[in-house]
């Protein structure tokens, strides 16, 4: 958890939409998608996580914190968000705060 979030990072909600190629194969895309955008306090994985994540090759992880909105309740771990340049896949969501005034979003750098 976070104390005294500082929502000073700007991080943008990607939605997942799936179509199917001229072969009938399913394709993921990644948009961005209306009321996506949010400042967020992100918290870097722990020390002995990222010493986990090294050792196994793994990717870097974050909790992004943000301000709950009708437009970011509605993301899943389906989604994904771009931080910094990077995509993250999201491996989790928790509601936080008074009566769930914001969220939390663990991610996983993907790029």
């Amino acid at each position: 958890m976070l104390a005294a979030a500082k929502f000073d990072r700007k991080v943008q909600f990607l939605r997942a939409t799936v179509t199917r190629n001229a072969l009938g194969q399913e394709m993921t895309a990644f948009a961005v998608f209306s009321g996506g955008a949010a400042w967020a306090a992100v918290r870097w994985g722990s020390a002995s996580e990222r010493r986990d994540s090294a050792a196994q090759g793994a990717a870097q992880s974050a909790t992004f914190r943000v301000r709950a909105t009708a437009a970011l309740l509605s993301v899943t771990v389906k989604d994904r968000l771009r931080f910094e340049g990077s995509d993250w896949g999201i491996l989790g969501r928790a509601s936080v705060g008074a009566q769930g005034s914001e969220l939390e979003f663990t991610g996983e750098r993907l790029s």
